[in-house]
């Protein structure tokens, strides 16, 4: 498309290129930047009129010739059967069991489907009836253009149909190969209409749910209303692009429209790119980006201080308008809408690709996105004869750091001075100097800020800090102090890594890898191993495949107290100098008696089956979020940093403690047959899980606390979403989360008129507790709680508002005996009373102001005080 607008001035001169749906959602935000909402809404009448010309002129229309099938479909077809066919020759073997050979024979399936789809675009690109040109295929035009269709939808016409799911949603590991313009065999037509069903039946059932959601979400936010300019607070969060190395451009995402809680400062020049409350703009946030930043502390609804509702910096720009957001704007509900619209939207999705499955593979290897130096965070490696490493911790982290030239300050010391930073780095504190040089830039330092040196030289050091990371390095008589993280992966458990602490990770060379089907025991000692406790039809069964004829010992439950299945490893002289509990469900990877080396696999606890992954099967996951549920079989996790010792078994359960330096203990007892995370003199800190199974929110919020929880949910939630493809604001979330950590709970009442256990208002406590204080007398102490959206939106402080989401005769029967007043503040509780709602031009701030011809002015006065509420009633 080529066009040029006179209606548009100088700024938007002149485009020449292919212009695609995103291309001109950009250059309409562009032009609603520059020139406003009455400029825009005639460039967009333009822009309809010259979209309705050419699709006239165009006449584009589909025939069963532009359904064009890729010439290379066998040859792929082909190359990937002899790949399964060599998988099943090591199943065979007894090389791999069913479930990896089940799992990795679906990874290859898919890798076919994506590659063919590469290839059938690339066909009908050149596949171009009456011209030369390429491109012009109307299939590829429309697919291309982003109008309509997704690649996958054209995949299945021309390309290969695919994988299908059986209706539980485990992946028929079959797929069909035929496509719809080539037509379906019987049972290729069976499989296929036997995922459609489900997809129909999944998408009325999942309507309902995700529309209730939508329901719970704009009751417990729908208070939440743009209520003051400023709520002073210091307070603010991390958002980092760490994690998202895949997607660039997700820091601008995080940042943008969002004001600044701190100093952002060019590594490289040492400027100010935006001060502390200030807001980052699109531009700015692309700034930051270019420099290699990847993580900002910015306000946020979750940190903001304002008794009702938001302020206008906590929450930062109108998404819609890129303007800072008005007073009296419904950001609760907009917010609900904005998280419950997708899942509306998605349960549909399943219907049209009927039952197709995509994106089965599964992840086994992390490659390097920037050229940098490794740098190790708390990873226990083991080294291999081949001179690669094993990991065999389960709380590292690998860092990727940029080049040395990211000086972020130097500091001239004496000599003197030199030796007692020094003395200090090496026992684990954080030098005074460094923390005032941080203060004085305006940067802060967290308590739990990690120190590391690195092995290799002696006078480097490491600070790691909420997801930052500091160089500290001694040059003649100064100190410098460098920064530069560029990326983050976490270090996982067995994956073999090919470059050291301190080596270089090459762009797109991949540097870890790991087996996505099993979670291996490994060994850290070599010696001989001996099984104990393993005992055959009692603790272990010998499972036979009935097609390869190859037997593997598999731990099995059993009732007695006293038997727990391990591995022991012992040196020359007989003694034990390592134990490896086994779990229940792994099988056993090596021979009694057998000799290991540090490194090896005792045993194997294999994944579950890969399965359908659709926002459908997402959908109760972020039910289960909102709604703070314990999840089943839920992790035992450490309450404090320290190492860990083994105290024996009681009663079936073994019983370990974690000790910290200061002496503090923490006793755990964990069921028989758990996988166990953690050995004997085992580093963990607080927050790490001790077991396998799903984190449980409530024990975040109990260990690591409030920031970590919400953190933490944000995230959860974001991953869902951004699985289906759907992008949402951050800080639509934040609202809802800020909803659903509104209480505290009363663990001692002080002199205080509320009870132990009470569940209270965290504005409410804090008032309460300045006028006891201001009495000189002793305030209550509480402890953060965090409630469901269900259970926030029944406990709020309006009873109208709770009576008519659910429960209503209880709600109403408990606001009667208790003698409760509503001072209606909300929306739903005004629209219930038939009053003008506080929110837009119905905000107490527009209430106030007397309108009058301008010939008829009064002079100006005092503004009258706003009458109270039951004054207004009364009225």
């Amino acid at each position: 498309l080529m066009f040029y607008d006179d209606n548009l001035g100088k700024e938007i001169p002149f485009i020449n290129k292919e212009m695609k749906s995103r291309d001109l959602e950009n250059l309409v935000a562009k032009c609603y930047d520059k020139y406003g909402n009455y400029r825009t809404t005639q460039f967009l009448d333009d822009l309809k009129d010259l979209g309705f010309k050419y699709a006239t002129k165009a006449g584009i229309s589909i025939c069963i010739d532009d359904m064009v099938i890729p010439q290379d479909k066998e040859e792929l077809i082909a190359k990937a059967k002899a790949e399964v066919d060599l998988i099943m020759e090591d199943y065979k073997n007894g090389r791999i069991s069913e479930g990896e050979r089940y799992n990795k024979t679906v990874s290859i399936w898919d890798k076919l489907k994506k590659e063919l789809e590469k290839s059938l675009f690339k066909s009908i690109y050149e596949h171009s009836p009456e011209s030369d040109k390429y491109g012009f295929n109307s299939l590829y035009i429309m697919t291309d253009s982003g109008a309509r269709s997704k690649k996958e939808a054209i995949t299945q016409i021309s390309g290969m149909r695919g994988l299908m799911s059986k209706p539980s949603g485990e992946i028929i590991e079959t797929p069909i190969f035929a496509n719809l313009r080539e037509g379906l065999k019987v049972l290729e037509y069976f499989l296929s209409t036997h995922g459609a069903r489900k997809g129909l039946a999944d998408t009325a059932i999942k309507t309902a749910s995700s529309g209730y959601l939508t329901r719970k979400l704009v009751d417990v936010a729908q208070d939440v209303i743009v209520s003051e300019e400023d709520c002073g607070t210091l307070n603010g969060i991390i958002k980092t692009s760490l994690g998202f190395e895949d997607e660039p451009g997700v820091i601008v995402e995080k940042i943008a429209g969002r004001f600044s809680a701190e100093d952002v400062i060019d590594p490289s020049t040492g400027e100010i790119i935006v001060r502390n409350n200030e807001e980052i703009t699109k531009d700015i946030a692309r700034r930051i980006e270019s420099t290699g930043i990847v993580s900002v502390k910015v306000r946020s609804p979750l940190t903001c201080e304002s008794e009702r509702g938001v302020c206008r910096r906590c929450y930062g720009a109108d998404l819609s308008s890129w303007k800072l957001v008005n007073i009296g704007e419904a950001v609760g509900t907009i917010a609900a809408q904005s998280i419950g619209e997708p899942g509306t939207q998605l349960t549909m999705r399943t219907f049209h690709t009927g039952g197709a499955v995509s994106g089965a593979a599964m992840k086994s290897t992390a490659e390097a996105k920037n050229t940098g130096t490794v740098l190790f965070i708390n990873v226990k490696p083991v080294y291999r004869p081949d001179g690669t490493l094993i990991v065999t911790n389960r709380n590292g982290e690998i860092a990727i750091l940029s080049p040395k030239d990211d000086v972020l300050f130097s500091v001239e010391l004496k000599k003197n001075e030199i030796k007692s930073i020094s003395s200090e780095l090496k026992d684990n504190r954080i030098p005074d100097i460094i923390r005032k040089e941080f203060e004085n830039r305006n940067l802060t330092l967290s308590s739990d800020t990690i120190l590391r040196k690195r092995e290799t030289k002696d006078d480097e050091w490491w600070m790691v800090d909420n997801q930052k990371v500091y160089n500290i390095k001694f040059e003649d008589n100064s100190m410098i102090i460098r920064t530069g993280l560029r990326e983050l992966h976490s270090a996982i458990y067995g994956a073999t890594i090919t470059v050291p602490d301190g080596g270089e990770a090459e762009k797109g060379k991949v540097f870890m890898e790991w087996d996505p089907n099993n979670t291996p025991i490994l060994t850290e000692v070599g010696g001989k191993a001996k099984f104990e406790d393993v005992i055959e039809n009692v603790t272990m069964r010998i499972e036979i495949d009935e097609i390869t004829g190859n037997s593997n010992r598999v731990i099995m439950e059993h009732k007695e107290e006293n038997l727990h299945p391990r591995i022991a490893i012992r040196d020359k002289n007989d003694e034990v100098i390592a134990r490896y509990d086994i779990p229940t469900g792994a099988s056993i990877a090596i021979e009694d008696e057998s000799i290991v080396a540090p490194g090896d696999t005792l045993a194997k606890m294999p994944q579950e089956l890969s399965k359908a992954k659709d926002i459908v099967h997402g959908l109760p996951r972020v039910t289960e979020l909102f709604e703070a549920r314990r999840p089943k079989d839920c992790a035992t996790i450490s309450d404090i940093d320290g190492f860990v010792k083994f105290l024996g078994i009681s009663r079936g359960t073994r019983i370990l403690k974690v000790v910290n330096k200061n002496g503090t203990e923490k006793e755990y007892r964990i069921p028989r047959g758990k996988h166990l995370f953690v050995k004997d003199n085992d580093e963990v800190f607080a927050g790490d899980s001790l077991t396998d199974g799903p984190i449980n929110p409530h024990d975040i919020l109990r260990v690591k606390g409030e920031n970590a929880v919400q953190q933490y949910l944000v995230d959860e939630v974001q991953k869902v979403y951004r699985a289906a493809g759907e992008h949402i604001n951050d800080k639509h979330i934040e609202i809802i989360v800020r909803q659903m950590m509104r209480k505290v709970r009363i663990v001692d009442p002080g002199d205080t008129e509320f009870l132990v256990g009470d569940e209270v208002d965290k504005f409410a406590f804090k008032k309460e507790n300045a006028r006891v204080e201001a009495e000189g007398r002793k305030p209550a102490d509480a402890e953060a709680i965090l409630q469901g959206i269900t259970k926030a939106a029944l406990s709020t402080e309006s009873f109208f508002s709770a009576a008519s989401f659910q429960q209503t005769t209880n709600v109403l029967t408990s606001a009667a005996i208790s003698g409760r007043r509503d001072e209606l503040r909300g929306l739903k509780e005004n629209v219930i009373m038939g009053r003008l709602i506080p929110a837009g031009s119905g905000a107490m701030k527009y209430r106030q102001l007397d309108a009058y011809p301008s010939t008829q002015m009064p002079a100006l006065q005092e503004p009258n005080e706003t009458p109270a509420i039951e004054d207004q009633l009364s009225e």
